[in-house]
């Protein structure tokens, strides 16, 4: 963890302005995320210490001696004590009453820590709003910490709470420029890339992940290097420049290495290109070669539509029934409800491949549906165009592909990325 009060880097004369960051989203009371993930009593010890920790980090220092009432800090021990509490909870609860009775005295570094044990153990019981709002404060906590702002923008993020996300992630990018700390700020980057490309901001979105990779390589960071080649590689796919998405796909396989655990889904996005391409010769080995590596429900729902669509477009009947009906029964389960647009779509395409009108329609329908029902614009325009040509019998993409229509060395990579899938899968 970055120092809370580093300086900068040796030979700079000043400091740069950090914009206060968004600390709530939509919830009306600060902490509310707590009480509504957790209940009884240690929900309220958590939610009345968040709100203590967080007045106390944004105290006048000339003010901490005034901030609370006497004998607040032996009260609040009394509650830890006839409170039932996983083990994990209880040394931070002691340490966040320690600030009650010592506000002037208290150093931050360990109550940063103990905000960070929290947001831990919420994350290990899915409690994810109760995590963001810990690592939020022990970002304010340690205002220096570039490392903690850019975790609370991945947090915010994941809980869809957009702009709170880009204020961090501009607060960590600023903060690690400042500090030298160099990895939160290329991270940041990647993030603020993303959020951009989220809304269809494709020139900004470029911008952000072409500074992040030129900080990671100035700095070895191999890793961030391959996010934002990656990225970098979506962006292209996105835009319609496949022979430029695939160089950089090929790029970001050599910065993740082929043992990273980010190669599989590197994989199944080059798979996407190639069949957005009409060469799905090329997609589907990879795409089986993925099936094994990926464990989540819905993931596997991804992966099997897009076989289907794959084999769809190569004619292979039983393989893309067998794809159709796998996916349809992992439609079932709740937790693959966010992919189920995405999933329906490649059915309706692979079906469309087949010639299988009536099949491609009511996939494309429900894709429709669905893609509507959350508001996936994307899904919708490109359901609409499946819709249509299956109601008008006419293939959205050719079978197969031609040779005029190949990307070049295509060959190489499809030969590089199963060689890594079977290593790794080995490995494991």
């Amino acid at each position: 963890m970055t120092p809370s009060h580093a300086v900068p880097a040796p030979g700079r004369t000043r400091r740069w302005r950090v914009p206060p960051p968004l600390t709530r989203g939509a919830e009306l009371l600060e902490g509310a995320d707590i009480l509504r993930e957790m209940s009884g009593e240690v929900a309220v010890l958590l939610w009345k210490s968040l709100r203590s920790i967080t007045l106390w980090a944004s105290a006048n220092p000339r003010e901490l001696g005034e901030l609370f009432t006497e004998g607040a800090e032996q009260r609040r021990i009394a509650e830890i004590l006839v409170t039932e509490m996983d083990e994990e909870l209880v040394e931070p609860l002691r340490t966040f009453a320690a600030v009650l009775g010592q506000a002037s005295t208290m150093r931050r570094e360990p109550v940063a820590l103990a905000c960070r044990q929290v947001a831990q153990w919420a994350m290990a019981h899915d409690y994810s709003g109760t995590a963001l709002a810990f690592t939020q404060a022990a970002a304010l906590v340690c205002p220096a910490d570039a490392e903690l702002a850019h975790e609370v923008g991945r947090l915010a993020r994941a809980e869809g709470e957009y702009a709170r996300a880009e204020s961090w992630h501009r607060r960590a990018i600023m903060l690690g420029r400042q500090t030298g700390a160099w990895e939160p700020y290329a991270r940041s980057y990647v993030s603020l890339g993303n959020l951009a490309s989220h809304r269809g901001n494709f020139p900004l979105a470029r911008r952000c992940q072409i500074k992040a990779y030129r900080a990671a390589k100035r700095h070895a960071l191999g890793e961030v290097m391959g996010m934002a080649l990656h990225d970098l590689f979506l962006i292209a796919l996105d835009s319609g420049e496949a022979a430029t998405a695939q160089r950089y796909a090929r790029q970001a396989f050599r910065a993740y290495g082929p043992t990273h655990d980010r190669i599989p889904y590197l994989a199944h996005d080059l798979a996407v290109l190639w069949m957005r391409e009409g060469q799905f010769q090329q997609a589907l080995p990879v795409l089986q070669a993925l099936m094994p590596r990926f464990t989540s429900v819905d993931e596997q729902l991804l992966v099997q539509a897009n076989v289907a669509r794959a084999a769809g477009g190569l004619g292979q009947v039983e393989l893309f029934e067998q794809a159709w009906n796998n996916a349809h029964n992992l439609m079932l389960l709740p937790q693959t409800a966010p992919r189920r647009a995405q999933a329906l779509l490649n059915l309706a395409r692979g079906a469309t491949g087949l010639g299988l009108w009536d099949r491609a329609e009511s996939a494309a329908r429900a894709a429709l549906e669905q893609a509507t029902m959350r508001g996936e614009a994307q899904i919708v325009f490109e359901a609409e165009a499946v819709l249509s040509c299956a109601q008008t019998h006419h293939h959205a993409a050719a079978s197969v592909s031609a040779p005029e229509n190949q990307l070049p060395e295509d060959a190489e990579i499809v030969e590089e990325f199963l060689q890594a899938l079977t290593t790794v899968g080995a490995e494991a």
